[in-house]
């Protein structure tokens, strides 16, 4: 019965697949809502429904039923948001806006099969004849984490037509049902208890590899996270044939390339840029700043939980080793890639204020660079070096 899986597809209208959840729901329920838009005449004025035995890919059981009917009482107060309200700064907008939507009016379930009709606010949502994400339920049949399941669907709408997708923080949060949750302003809390396990189980169970990269857009705090996303069969067919050193993930993107019949000599230098790249990967900053326990302590508190490599160092070099950093500093900013004019101006601020964190920037960028992450890069940190007092 699992084969019937394989030809059971997810439609779902982009700004529904957009959506924000007021809570993070079960996942039963999430798998329960999904199942729901394969269903292909979604008819308002229709009782739809589909057979237990197809949501589950083989017959039920007593302990199956219990948990798809906790699920269907799940959905029936569940709803989903539209509008603004992310962030604090939203609230005092004149623009803000915000509504409020029930999914289902009714929901019928027996042993065999369940019922229900759909909100009529949903009407623009339902049959989306474009704008619309669409994905085998199969792929998703096996997960175990129900941020997995809503990640999945957030992002596969990207997969295949783009590598990467950068998401505010704030908005990632909101789409998985989690942006009220106070202990999970502490970034790390977020990461070990959402992200590293939904993205885990992604890769464990469905037909794509994600991987992700938290950045620093300004400040100290994360305020954004950078997916790379490809086809776990794509990846194969690259590593397979890929004979020219890159990583899999480069590799993809020269594969795409060639698909795409651009030029050779356009391949062949983005070839040599990516290796290139590969090359300056291993991040080598020697000038590691010293952070005391008080320092550590209060970082902490006022950071949010964020990491923090790089503190304030308050002993000021002199002599041969501080000569010797220089000559380090001018060697890791060339390898980044900065003009001649831009390292002569971080030399000199460098001279003149030797507790500069300069090294905690380059380090930023050179991990960015090691995980192809667009942000940051030479440019911001060339504007970093500009700005610095």
């Amino acid at each position: 019965m699992n084969n019937i899986l394989t030809k059971v597809w997810v439609k779902r209208h982009n700004n529904l697949v957009r959506a924000h959840q007021k809570n993070t729901m079960s996942l039963t329920a999430q798998k329960l809502l999904l199942f729901a838009f394969t269903v292909k005449d979604q008819d308002l004025d229709k009782v739809l429904e589909f057979r237990v035995a197809d949501f589950l890919g083989r017959n039920p059981g007593g302990k199956d039923i219990k948990n798809i009917d906790q699920a269907c009482d799940e959905l029936s107060s569940s709803k989903i948001r539209e509008g603004s309200g992310i962030n604090d700064a939203d609230y005092e907008s004149d623009e803000f806006n915000r509504k409020y939507i029930t999914l289902f009016d009714t929901i019928e379930l027996n042993k065999t099969r369940v019922a229900f009709k759909f909100n009529r606010t949903f009407k623009k949502f339902l049959g989306p004849a474009n704008n619309y994400t669409q994905y085998l339920f199969s792929n998703l049949k096996d997960m175990r984490s129900p941020h997995a399941v809503r990640l999945y669907d957030y992002l596969i709408g990207g997969v295949g037509k783009y590598s990467e997708r950068r998401v505010e923080l704030q908005e990632l949060k909101a789409v998985l049902g989690v942006a009220d949750k106070k202990s999970y302003n502490v970034f790390n809390t977020f990461k070990n208890t959402v992200l590293e396990q939904a993205v885990k189980s992604i890769n464990q169970t469905s037909d794509i590899h994600l991987a992700y990269q938290p950045l620093r857009m300004s400040g100290r705090k994360y305020t954004h996270i950078y997916f790379t996303f490809s086809k776990k069969q794509e990846i194969a067919k690259v590593e397979a044939s890929n004979d020219m050193g890159l990583s899999p993930e480069n590799a993809a993107k020269i594969a795409s390339m060639k698909e795409m019949n651009l030029p050779e000599a356009i391949i062949q230098a983005t070839v040599k840029e990516l290796l290139s790249q590969q090359k300056s990967a291993p991040i080598d900053i020697t000038e590691v700043e010293v952070v005391t326990e008080q320092e550590k302590t209060s970082s902490n508190i006022a950071g949010a939980g964020q990491q923090d490599l790089f503190s304030q160092n308050t002993a000021q070099p002199t002599g041969d080793d501080f000569e010797e950093k220089l000559h380090r500093l001018q060697i890791r900013l060339k390898e980044i890639g900065l003009t001649q004019a831009v390292i002569k101006v971080a030399v000199v601020k460098y001279k003149k204020n030797p507790s500069l964190k300069i090294w905690g920037e380059i380090n930023k960028v050179k991990m960015a660079m090691r995980d192809n992450a667009q942000f940051p890069n030479k440019h911001t940190l060339k504007k970093w070096i500009e700005e610095a007092a």
